[in-house]
Parts: structure tokens; sequence; C-alpha cells
């Protein structure tokens, strides 16, 4: 958890969370390129310690950086 409130208070993580019941996880990143991402994945100790065996980044489009902070405090606070 530390790993991702670093990244979000850098506004990096927009938004993220488990499913339920606990089988994946799924985050949204705001950033430049990949290179991000996968050192967060290096870094997460679910995937470091093997609880998280592989993961997939895609890319989405996004249309304003305003909708994007929009959506995450609508999770964030709903």
């Amino acid at each position: 958890m530390n790993l991702i409130k670093k990244l979000e208070k850098n506004g990096v993580v927009l938004i993220g969370g488990s499913f339920f019941p606990n089988d994946g996880a799924f985050f949204i990143f705001c950033c430049q390129n990949e290179i991000v991402i996968d050192d967060f994945v290096k870094e997460d100790p679910y995937y470091v310690n093997g609880l998280v065996s592989d993961y997939e980044i895609k890319e989405i489009e996004l249309f304003t950086e305003k909708e994007v902070k929009d959506l995450a405090l609508y999770y964030k606070y709903r």
C-alpha cells in the first residue's frame, strides 16, 4: 500500500484496487510510458512474493486530464 500511496501522491495512480473475491486487481496509471508501470510491478510485494504471477498493460484513450481526475474522485469517495 505504501507504494500505491506514493504513486497516488505523485499523480501516477489514479484509481485501483482488488477484484472481489480477491482474484485479481486493476489499476489506472497516468504516465508517459510503460516504464513507470514496470517499475511499479517490480516493487509490488504481491508480485515480488509470487502472489501475482503475471500482469498485462493496456493503453486506453483518455479525453482530458480533468475527466480522468473526475473519474478518480468519483471512485475514491464512492
